[in-house]
């Protein structure tokens, strides 16, 4: 349902409980709600571009399977904060802050990092982040959420379920909108590549992880995270 079909009606009836001489306050909730419509279509609609170099988790000195999750941190960090730090950095001060979970020798096996560890990680630097699992959320909220925090300048750590067939870590960091729906240009750390998804494969990778909640690994890997 639009929210132009919910609007006309609560129009109406706030209209007929307020009488005339509530014309200003009606008017000025009137206008309320048609600044948030054109708020959230600007949102939508805008071509939102985040320049970030995209890191290579497999190359440099250490071979990190497992280390998708700060390499995603340290483009983060030097992108938005200007903070200079390799992948290798990133992943062996995780390592070493006791961040990762069963890493495995030379960080080439086992499970990695959750959000959580991500958001501490970061927070070495200084750097103060939020994090939404998106455990209960619609489609539209997934959609609707990840442009807003876009159109903020945040680029978007997002913890997924790939098409390389595991968990995983990837940037967010473009939106173009075309023929009414976005497509978002995101940074793959896995040969560092440049992905592009469509809303809906930005919602299916996200419901392909099989945690629902924070009592499972996949649960604390599955949400995005974004700078303050």
């Amino acid at each position: 349902m639009s929210i132009f079909r919910i609007l006309i009606p609560v129009t109406v009836f706030i209209s007929a409980v307020l009488g005339p001489l509530q014309g200003k306050n009606f008017n000025k909730l009137i206008a309320g709600a048609n600044n948030a419509l054109m708020i959230q279509q600007t949102i939508e609609e805008k071509d939102i571009d985040l320049p970030t170099e995209i890191y290579d988790q497999l190359s440099g000195e250490i071979y990190s399977v497992t280390g998708c999750g700060p390499t995603s941190a340290a483009m983060v960090l030097s992108a938005e904060k200007a903070i200079e730090i390799t992948k290798d950095e990133a992943v062996t001060e995780a390592y070493a802050k006791g961040y990762y979970y069963f890493a495995g020798e030379n960080f080439t096996s086992g499970r990695g990092v959750t959000l959580e560890n991500i958001q501490s990680f970061m927070g070495e630097y200084g750097v103060e982040t939020e994090i939404d699992h998106l455990w209960y959320d619609s489609a539209a909220g997934i959609v609707s959420k990840v442009n807003s925090k876009l159109y903020a300048g945040h680029r978007v750590i997002i913890g997924y379920y790939s098409d390389h067939g595991f968990l995983h870590y990837s940037v967010i960091y473009a939106k173009e909108y075309r023929n009414g729906t976005n497509n978002y240009k995101v940074a793959d750390p896995w040969g560092g590549n440049e992905l592009t998804w469509t809303e809906d494969k930005l919602v299916e990778v996200l419901n392909k992880v099989s945690g629902w909640d924070a009592s499972t690994f996949e649960g604390q890997v599955k949400g995005i995270l974004w700078i303050r």
